[in-house]
């Protein structure tokens, strides 16, 4: 999905006698410290500290990072986020950023299963490397003692590191706590993005730029007769399909949103004829409580036509969406391209925050 605008600042920023990162670490006989970095975070409202430590900590590079916290106000916080995981998008020109909604999937299923005690999963070192690396091509697990318990992770290839990966972890107690012996390099440092050179340095943002109509005005829409139904919300019922959202809060400033559309097989049915079926045209907008359009997509499904032939289940078209806390208005138009029907369906989505954990 390609986010067209920039999210509102959620809050008010103030950085009265607030010193510059550059300052602090000038009065140090030794240059940058993490101390000092450290230190600068609590300049940051709660929900970008919460995106800087636990988003995007284990993958934001050094500079990105000193970038972030030079920041004054959330406005330029907001576009550095957005900046942040376009530079980091497999496939620029895609609207779906597979790199965004994976790594909020790993942080999703680490909190799931790695977690141990008060220790939460994604704080987990199994969580790390899960959510750095993803999973492992072979785990080994065995036995060290009585209460002893042992996993070595393998990974045939890893990009910046290279063959034959090996993590080992250590569960001396029984208690699920796996020690991870020894530490790994940090990932983004090992990686270089599109744009830094543009940008002046990795991390460097453009001026901002006001989330107005001059950004909605820049996008053109592939099906602009499935637009015509969704901006004035135009109820039709010509092509039939359920949708459903389950919301998945993942880190204080972001939850995993799966949204599935669930298409009859008969609405890729030719009339009178039996050659391939029919590809019908989806699209789908959310816009958030101030009237912005955070996210849009716009697919033809199914991707292969052959795909619903001799099949009588229902056609789902899924994707998982990174959203942030708030409410959102969503428009779904499903429109066949030969016929001219049309399907419209409008709804409101609540997507929860997530409780910090101390």
């Amino acid at each position: 999905m390609k986010r067209l605008l920039i999210p509102i600042a959620m809050t008010v920023f103030s950085c009265f006698a607030r010193p510059s990162l550059a300052q602090v670490q000038s009065t140090s006989q030794n240059g940058t410290s993490v101390v000092e970095e450290n230190s600068f975070v609590q300049w940051l409202t709660p929900i970008y500290r919460d995106w800087l430590t636990e988003d995007a900590g284990y993958i934001i590079t050094k500079d990105e990072r000193r970038a972030f916290l030079e920041l004054t106000n959330d406005a330029d916080r907001d576009l550095f986020i957005q900046q942040f995981w376009e530079r980091r998008n497999p496939a620029p020109d895609s609207q779906d950023n597979t790199f965004e909604s994976e790594h909020y999937r790993r942080i999703s299923y680490s909190n799931d299963h790695f977690s141990a005690g008060s220790i939460a999963g994604w704080k987990a070192d199994r969580g790390r490397i899960y959510i750095e690396f993803g999973s492992p091509d072979e785990i080994v697990q065995h036995s060290a003692g009585v209460a002893e318990s042992r996993e070595m992770w393998r990974y045939r290839y890893l990009e910046g590191i290279g063959e034959d990966a090996e993590y080992e972890f250590t569960d001396s107690n029984g208690s699920g706590d796996y020690r991870l012996d020894g530490q790994p390099a940090e990932l983004g440092d090992r990686f270089q993005f599109e744009g830094s050179t543009e940008l002046g340095c990795t991390g460097c943002i453009r001026e901002p730029v006001e989330a107005s109509a001059e950004e909605i005005s820049s996008f053109v829409p592939r099906f602009k007769d499935l637009e015509a139904v969704a901006v004035p919300h135009l109820l039709r019922n010509d092509v039939n399909f359920k949708f459903h959202f389950a919301p998945v809060p993942v880190t204080p400033f972001t939850a995993l949103v799966p949204m599935t559309i669930e298409v009859p097989f008969f609405e890729f049915s030719q009339q009178g004829k039996t050659e391939e079926p029919v590809r019908l045209n989806l699209s789908c907008r959310i816009i958030d409580a101030n009237g912005r359009i955070v996210e849009t997509l716009e697919e033809t499904i199914p991707q292969a036509a052959s795909a619903r032939q001799d099949s009588t289940e229902p056609y789902l078209f899924q994707r998982s969406i990174p959203l942030r806390p708030g409410l959102y208005e969503i428009s779904i138009v499903v429109g066949n391209p030969e016929s001219g029907n049309v399907g419209s369906a409008f709804t409101e989505l609540v997507v929860p925050t997530k409780t910090t954990e101390k």
